[in-house]
């Protein structure tokens, strides 16, 4: 709950911020889709999806400010060696905010994107298969709050769309419960974004 506040407060102080400053810059906003490929906890490379909004404040020319929230959905997979192996796949999803994440500009069209992300993990799915395709599915413990960095390569059309390639690395933070994933993990993105002028 405690954690769930802290990202509430974090939200109001960001929107007071875009209000104030938008009388002398420019701000746009938009919608965010994309797909992921995580490796969770050292394990196998798994393709999800995630969605959501951002607002882009100008700070400097061109140099800006960009916020985040997004909804994730992570997978990653496991495999034992062995005469009859079994294959574990896990899909989580989660809440990501991105409060300290700027823009850096290198040409007219050519960005880079770096900040930092917190992403609030909640319960998954485990899904485990053997030779013989049977599965057992199982709520796997994966709740916490995992804090890391990104960077990032932004190509902007004309038209204001935006497309993205994303790369992070997080690790659990000290109020994480453990479980089935426990360890850091690493992320690349994908991301399709479109501004609108406010």
């Amino acid at each position: 709950m405690k954690k769930i506040t802290n990202i509430i407060i974090i939200l109001i102080v960001s929107v007071g911020f875009l209000f104030t400053e938008k009388a002398s810059a420019q701000v746009k906003y938009g919608p965010i889709v994309g797909v992921n490929g995580s490796s969770l906890d050292g394990l196998n490379l798994g393709v999800g999806f995630n969605a959501g909004i951002f607002a882009e404040v100008e700070i400097l020319d061109r140099f800006s400010w960009r916020p985040e929230f997004i909804f994730s959905n992570r997978a990653s997979r496991d495999k034992t060696d062995g005469t009859d192996p079994i294959t574990t796949n896990y899909r989580i999803s989660s809440t990501d905010l991105s409060i300290f994440s700027f823009i850096v500009p290198f040409s007219d069209n050519l960005n880079a994107h770096i900040g930092s992300r917190s992403s609030s993990f909640r319960t998954g799915t485990v899904s485990t298969s053997d030779s013989d395709d049977t599965e057992d599915f199982t709520s796997g413990d994966v709740s916490g709050l995992f804090n890391g960095v990104y960077v990032g390569l932004m190509y902007e059309t004309v038209s204001g769309l935006i497309i993205e390639g994303r790369f992070t690395t997080a690790s659990p933070g000290e109020d994480s419960s453990g479980g089935d994933l426990s360890g850091a993990y690493t992320e690349f993105m994908l991301n399709f974004s479109y501004k609108i002028s406010w």
